[in-house]
């Protein structure tokens, strides 16, 4: 049978839910057991370069701190690196010695498969302190075998180092993709490769065997599955299942005994394992650091959790931002507003952005000015003096990337749901005249509430008229409303349909279009 290397993980990538402490009666039960286990590598931690007081040894695995450690000799020991911080950091040499010194043999490197060749001369000075180098692509699941070999190609170091290995980071993978990507790769691919299995489908242990099948040696794997979101293969499993398939040297009854002495009460309070949760973050590729942090706040209810991931899957969520999840767990409960019968019996003009507005500039100004219009703005809007408008409307995220330079110059209020804003905004300075009206929920139908509405789309369209219906207006206007040249554009059918739902209640405004337009009611 081939030589296969199951490598341990579980104070690595387990410490993301304890920030890496781990009381002394779980660390010598885990020495203890895992020497028995006749697991091949443990991967004693992270060696982050900034040191944070909350994180504990496991996140920095430094070398006193290794030495300590009394592993049978026969496991190999290591550390994985972010090569994200690596590559940021003018002094990563220090933290550092030569191997001979050290108990550590190999060193593992998380990158994103385009910083691949950046890492090089890093992999470079490691290997020249006499380390064993690894190399672990992280989301593996945007990409096809074809895209792996052709940014493979490009590493020259490639056969210097003791494994690849693929991550399926997010979880999404099933048997039939890994599959797909280990039965190409490994006959292209002279390197030893590896896998680390995520379980937010519940199939990391069967990803992890499929991958053995169709050429990965490398197998991580973690006590309990204890992992970042929901988990790892478990070592124990693995071991049982590989044990069971002609791979005799491994004994996981030790571990058996470990998982439930001392991690099962970890999980009982930290909650990982697959879940319908999960499920959907795998689903919509979003990083699983958002629900694990979500979940991590037990005054979250199952309802406002399934919002806040329906919104990030709409967005790029594959990479985390903390403080854009904190926008969204903030809106627990919405923020009062002062819209609530803003324009009570008073008619609407909503000013659209097709060239009819500039080409009746001067009839549409007199009509304002005529009859009184209390007027919405959607989007930026160039042709009307601001003079004349009363609040800009903004909710359909292409856009909003578009005009947000421009909203520091508005005089006027910008009314926009708050998760959008904050989104959009997140790292750049403003002094935005803001007044956040939520969009809570995309339904079939118009719900409009003092503090949020439910709606059937995005459109800034869609938003003002939930925002005139909730001032009470009532009569709206539209201008600038042209439409698109194809009839059968699904931009113009996606307006038509939305004007029929609106009007499909009588309680609701009437609409009138005061410039020409393709939309017909």
């Amino acid at each position: 049978m081939k030589k296969i290397k199951v490598l341990d993980c579980t104070f690595r990538d387990g410490g993301y839910y304890n920030n890496w402490n781990f009381n002394k009666t779980t660390i010598n039960n885990y020495i203890n057991k895992i020497n028995k286990s006749n697991v091949d590598v443990v991967e004693i931690g992270f060696r982050f370069l900034s040191k944070k007081i909350i994180n504990g040894d496991f996140a920095y695995s430094s070398d006193d701190f290794v030495n300590k450690l009394v592993f049978d000799k026969k496991i190999d020991l290591a550390i994985m690196l972010n090569a994200s911080e690596i590559l940021k950091s003018n002094n990563y040499k220090k933290k550092f010695i030569k191997k001979k010194f050290s108990k550590i043999k190999i060193i593992r490197i998380a990158c994103h498969i385009n910083e691949i060749n950046k890492i090089k001369n890093h992999v470079l000075f490691f290997k020249q302190l006499g380390y064993k180098l690894i190399i672990n692509i992280m989301q593996i699941s945007k990409l096809s075998a074809d895209d792996i070999l052709s940014f493979v190609k490009k590493i020259d170091y490639l056969k210097s180092l003791e494994a690849l290995y693929f991550a399926d980071s997010i979880g999404s993978m099933k048997p039939n993709d890994v599959k797909r990507i280990y039965s190409k790769l490994s006959k292209k691919i002279n390197t030893p490769l590896g896998i680390h299995a995520h379980n937010n489908k519940g199939y990391a242990l069967q990803n992890t065997l499929t991958a053995l099948k169709n050429g990965a040696i490398w197998l991580d794997s973690t006590i309990l599955g204890m992992g970042r979101g929901a988990g790892n293969a478990e070592t124990e499993i693995l071991l049982a299942e590989l044990k069971a398939i002609g791979f005799k040297n491994y004994n996981p009854q030790p571990l058996f005994e470990l998982s439930q002495n001392n991690f099962a009460e970890l999980k009982k309070k930290y909650n990982w394992g697959n879940s319908v949760y999960y499920y959907i973050c795998a689903d919509k590729n979003i990083h699983p650091t958002y629900l694990q942090t979500i979940l991590s706040d037990k005054s979250v209810k199952p309802e406002k959790v399934f919002q806040i991931l329906n919104r990030l899957g709409k967005i790029d969520s594959s990479s985390y931002d903390k403080e854009y999840l904190e926008s969204l767990l903030t809106k627990s409960q919405y923020k009062k507003n002062s819209l609530k019968n803003w324009c009570k019996n008073s008619e609407i003009l909503l000013l659209g952005n097709g060239p009819s507005l500039k080409n009746n500039k001067k009839t549409i100004i007199e009509l304002i000015k005529t009859n009184k219009l209390k007027v919405l703005s959607l989007n930026i809007n160039k042709v009307i003096s601001e003079k004349y408008i009363n609040y800009y409307v903004a909710s359909y995220i292409d856009r909003i990337l578009i005009d947000l330079p421009s909203y520091n110059d508005l005089k006027k209020p910008l009314i926009i749901p708050s998760d959008i804003f904050r989104w959009a905004v997140h790292g750049k300075k403003n002094t935005i005249n803001t007044i956040f009206y939520e969009i809570d929920k995309i339904v079939d139908d118009f719900y409009i509430k003092q503090d949020y509405c439910r709606v059937p789309n995005f459109l800034a369209f869609t938003y003002a008229l939930a925002i005139s219906k909730l001032g009470s207006a009532s009569k709206i206007y539209l201008a600038g409303f042209d439409g698109y040249e194809v009839m059968f554009d699904s931009r113009n059918s996606e307006m038509l349909n939305t004007i029929n739902i609106f009007q499909k209640n009588r309680k609701n405004p009437q609409i009138s279009f005061i410039t020409g337009s393709k939309y017909q009611i």
